[in-house]
């Protein structure tokens, strides 16, 4: 079965659960080291970040999932560089930067985050 996106259609559509899922999923793949899990979130992941309309209310979701993955409870820093998880979200980020730029919750994570952590902040 192939995964679909359910396109949202407002911006009252909150998608911080579905983010946070398949975050949750990476980390549990991750520590139990099952790869297969771990790149099916990923791209799900993926899928998902490509596949929404960033509704500017909206933007707060993609934060939550931001903040998540930079916990080092969930993804901790590894000599081994950046983690996929922290990758791929610093890079739909980095992609989206001028709408984050103008994010409140966006700004507030930057402003608390150590810059030696490869967020583009």
């Amino acid at each position: 079965m192939l995964y679909e996106i359910c396109q949202n259609q407002a911006p009252d559509e909150d998608y911080s659960s579905v983010f946070i899922g398949h975050a949750q999923l990476y980390v549990f793949a991750e520590k139990w080291i099952i790869p297969e899990l771990k790149t099916l979130t990923l791209n799900k992941t993926h899928k998902t970040l490509i596949g929404i309309t960033l509704y500017e209310r909206r933007r707060k979701d993609i934060v939550k999932l931001l903040q998540y993955a930079y916990s080092n409870d969930n993804t901790p820093d590894t000599d081994e560089g950046a983690d996929d998880l922290r990758a791929l979200i610093t890079h739909y980020i980095t992609c989206e930067l001028e709408s984050f730029l103008q994010c409140p919750e966006f700004l507030r994570f930057c402003s608390k985050v150590d810059s030696s952590r490869g967020i583009l902040c």
